[in-house]
């Protein structure tokens, strides 16, 4: 199980199995890249399982790099910028 849902108290499944955190709650934390902070919603580790909001500074880069299974992205500001240099 996640870090961050393991530190928040309280959490119980529901009958199926989702878990419900609160985003606006958790903290910003910075990640190997300059100008790019994670919040991780979920994570499991065993399963190369993640979902996480990525927040990008103006000039931020995330390389191109690929990943075992499957990973989707959505981009909430139009000044984003997508390249797969």
């Amino acid at each position: 199980m996640s870090v961050v849902l393991d530190r928040q108290r309280g959490l119980v499944s529901t009958i199926g199995g989702s878990t419900y955190v609160k985003p606006s709650e958790m903290d910003w934390k910075p990640t190997r890249f300059e100008k790019v902070s994670i919040k991780v919603l979920y994570e499991n580790p065993d399963r190369g399982e993640m979902t996480c909001l990525l927040k990008l500074e103006p000039g931020a880069y995330i390389p191109f790099q690929k990943h075992p299974e499957i990973e989707q992205t959505l981009s909430s500001r139009e000044a984003s910028r997508i390249t797969t240099e």
